[in-house]
């Protein structure tokens, strides 16, 4: 039981901090830009396009709750950024110009007091980039919009951690920004355990409409987002990042066909995340990807899927069964540690192992239906402490039972 206990508790602070996505080093990346610092002392004014990315035509949510995968054009038609669309960067922000002439980072906050942070345009150029350490303790600063021509943010919001609040000026763009150092301080949000609310040219986005073209969500992008209830995917998009929605407010989602890869963390701790469906074509369920989801109830397992991988379902206490399909051939560790109720397992014959505490810590497991004989059952490789602080369920195989004392 401590093993149990020791165990749990580390999968949940690595989940609740988000660490496991960190790959922060302690190089600079500065060559990018001159030697040469500028003061920004252009002043600050609002994006003149504001699309709304909160109403679209009431068939789109009609498509979405169909609960299928069909791959059809469902997003909107975000036009490109341009300068002029550009909001100006707040006054006195540390800048300097890049190598190639062509943009600028922000290397400090400068002389800048505004609380609300904009990082566009100066000198009728983007600001491309966000050096490490730029922001770092501003506690002033409540809310950050990040223009289009952004690219690149380093671990930049240090101890900012009055920060709930980000805007974004256009979503294609914010879908491909660089996380390098990962999520801890590199995210605007990340100081605070990565929430709050997301605006995008200044409404708040409850409904997340990725535009037709975006085909990869980058690492950490919308992690921590509070306010998103819901997305709508165009059948563009062929991968999701690490944490991408990570702490986000969504209630169900449907991954389209079109996606091939999803990240680690990808949904983890979206609590009122209940219902899910998922590409036909991932083969991969990753690290944690739906940790921690307390609400979900519902999911179902494609047969495309492979391997389910390390904690990809620990701890969503609400989950009561789950359907795993032949084509499924290994339960990674802890894979469901701590679904408390969870009672019935429907388990393929073409699982050869089941990982460490995978199904530890389910205390209401009463039955496994396995899809094969007691023989292919007992030849399955299985790590220590797989069934660990479970009930007395039995196992029925094709050809009997077999009762967990006899299970080893």
């Amino acid at each position: 039981m401590k093993k149990l206990l020791s165990i749990s508790l580390i999968i949940i602070m690595i989940m609740m901090t988000f660490v496991a996505c960190n790959n922060s080093t302690d190089e600079e990346t500065s060559s990018s830009t001159t030697q040469t610092t500028e003061q920004n002392t252009v002043g600050t004014q609002d994006s003149d396009e504001k699309p709304n990315n909160e109403k679209e035509d009431d068939k789109n949510s009609d498509e979405e709750e169909n609960n299928t995968n069909e791959e059809e054009e469902i997003g909107f038609n975000e036009p490109e950024w341009t300068i002029e669309s550009l909001p100006e960067s707040s006054a006195g922000l540390e800048l300097e110009l890049n190598e190639d002439g062509k943009g600028y980072t922000v290397v400090g906050i400068g002389t800048c007091t505004d609380t609300e942070i904009v990082i566009g345009k100066y000198n009728n150029l983007p600001i491309t980039q966000i050096r490490r350490h730029a922001f770092e303790n501003c506690d002033k600063i409540i809310g950050i919009t990040i223009g289009g021509g952004v690219e690149k943010i380093e671990s930049a919001f240090k101890n900012c951690k009055s920060i709930t609040k980000l805007n974004i000026t256009h979503i294609a763009s914010w879908c491909n920004v660089d996380f390098p150092n990962g999520i801890e301080f590199s995210h605007p949000l990340s100081s605070e355990n990565l929430t709050g609310k997301l605006y995008y040219n200044g409404t708040l986005v409850d409904e997340l409409i990725i535009p037709n073209g975006v085909t990869k969500i980058n690492a950490y992008t919308f992690g921590g987002c509070t306010n998103i209830k819901k997305v709508t995917w165009p059948s563009s998009v062929t991968s999701i990042g690490d944490c991408a929605f990570g702490g986000t407010g969504l209630t169900s989602i449907t991954i389209p066909d079109s996606v091939t890869s999803i990240g680690d963390f990808a949904f983890s701790t979206c609590t009122k995340l209940s219902n899910v469906t998922i590409s036909n074509n991932i083969t991969s369920l990753s690290r944690l990807v739906f940790a921690r989801c307390t609400a979900l109830d519902n999911v179902i397992i494609p047969n495309s899927v492979t391997s389910i991988e390390s904690g990809a379902f620990s701890e969503c206490t609400s989950l009561k069964s789950i359907t795993i399909p032949n084509s499924v051939t290994s339960i990674g560790y802890s894979a469901f540690l701590g679904c408390t109720e969870l009672t019935a397992v429907k388990l393929g014959n073409g699982v050869t192992s089941i990982g460490y505490m995978a199904f530890s810590g389910c205390t209401g497991l009463t039955t496994i239906n396995f899809q094969g004989t007691k023989a292919e059952w007992k030849a399955i490789t299985k790590g220590t402490d797989w069934n660990s602080n479970t009930d007395s369920y039995t196992v029925k195989c094709t050809d009997g039972d077999i009762i967990k004392s006899e299970d080893n």
